[in-house]
């Protein structure tokens, strides 16, 4: 078991520094893609956020060094784009962090 705490946004800068040679596994927990307010809850990102924390320990255990993202949020919906969002939010999010880490 790894001694890095799970999430990634709790390692210290020293701890990020060695992390590119140990190549691990970013699991990227989504906040709600639909349009949230007053008709509908928000806080359903907590039970993305959690799962990823179950499978980041599953693969911990099974030797594959795993951290978790901090939750992203979007909204992809009518909403989100009638307000001037486009691209939505959430797409555009995940398109420019995947083209940042692999920098």
């Amino acid at each position: 078991m790894d001694d890095l705490d799970l999430k990634l946004a709790n390692i210290t800068g020293r701890q990020a520094k060695d992390l590119p040679a140990r190549n691990p596994l970013i699991i990227m927990p989504l906040g709600s893609i639909e349009d949230q307010g007053p008709h509908a809850p928000i806080g359903d990102y907590a039970i993305a956020d959690r799962l990823c924390e179950f499978i980041a320990q599953a693969n911990r255990e099974a030797g594959v060094l795993s951290l978790v993202a901090p939750v992203m949020f979007g909204g992809d919906g009518a909403v989100s784009v009638a307000l001037g969002d486009s691209p939505p939010p959430l797409t555009s999010n995940v398109a420019d962090w995947t083209a940042r880490s692999q920098k």
